[in-house]
């Protein structure tokens, strides 16, 4: 299960954990499901390596040929992501201290003001899966 783990959470954060805004946004807003995954690089095959990934999306028909990042590491760029910020403007440039890590984050404040709290905030449910690697996992809802 580690692989398979690793693709839906080592997508980072799903969004729409029912896939549904409460009853006062449905007709006005659109249902979001936002998955951010690491490691999946398409030029150097790592994909190839991914058995889990291999069976439960690609030969199902799930496949993504466009993706953005503003920085190329994992931790700054799901913050950037979250915060709708560059790297350079949440103090997240690196994986590890000094430039990040999960401590940073909680102390920093900006795992208490982040896009899924602004989607519940604007009566979404929310739901976010972290990676193995990661501390642990958060719901909020």
């Amino acid at each position: 299960m580690a692989p398979l783990f690793r693709l839906f959470l080592a997508a980072t954060l799903l969004l729409a954990g029912g896939g549904y805004a409460d009853d006062r946004c449905q007709g006005q807003r659109p249902n979001i499901i936002l998955i951010m995954t690491d490691g999946q690089d398409l030029r150097l095959g790592s994909l190839d390596y991914m058995k889990s990934v291999q069976k439960e999306l690609v030969s199902k028909g799930t496949s993504f040929s466009n993706h953005f990042a503003t920085v190329s590491q994992s931790s700054p760029s799901r913050v950037s992501l979250f915060r709708g910020q560059h790297a350079h403007n949440t103090n997240f440039t690196h994986v590890a201290d000094p430039g990040g890590s999960y401590a940073q984050w909680l102390a920093s404040g900006q795992d208490k003001d982040y896009l899924p709290f602004w989607l519940n905030k604007a009566g979404y449910h929310t739901e976010c899966k972290f990676p193995d690697h990661h501390p642990r996992g958060v719901a909020l809802d």
